[in-house]
């Protein structure tokens, strides 16, 4: 899996970084070694906005939320993804049982 972390207005550290990336990993399970993740975190004054896509197979999803701070629009936009491809991955197995 290939993560991009792309920050706007936000002033970012190696540990931020770092603290993204590890929570990104959780998609591992649902991904292949060449699907893409970029995650695009802006901050707009009073709150932050996260931006997620996941280029999946020949699929893409987009997820976007809005927070009071960058770890609650993160983590928004991060269970949207889990759920989405967790239940794609069901979606696949359903169809292969059923071939």
């Amino acid at each position: 899996m290939n993560i991009q972390l792309h920050f706007d207005q936000i002033r970012h550290s190696p540990w931020l970084d770092q603290f993204l990336e590890k929570r990104l990993e959780r998609l591992e399970k649902f991904l292949r070694p060449d699907d893409r993740v970029h995650l695009n975190v802006k901050g707009h004054g009073q709150h932050f906005e996260s931006h997620l896509s996941v280029q999946h197979s020949s699929k893409k999803f987009d997820f976007s939320a809005q927070g009071e701070n960058l770890f609650e629009s993160f983590s928004q936009v991060l269970n949207a993804a889990l759920r989405a491809l967790s239940e794609e991955r069901k979606n696949w197995v359903r169809t292969k049982k059923l071939k």
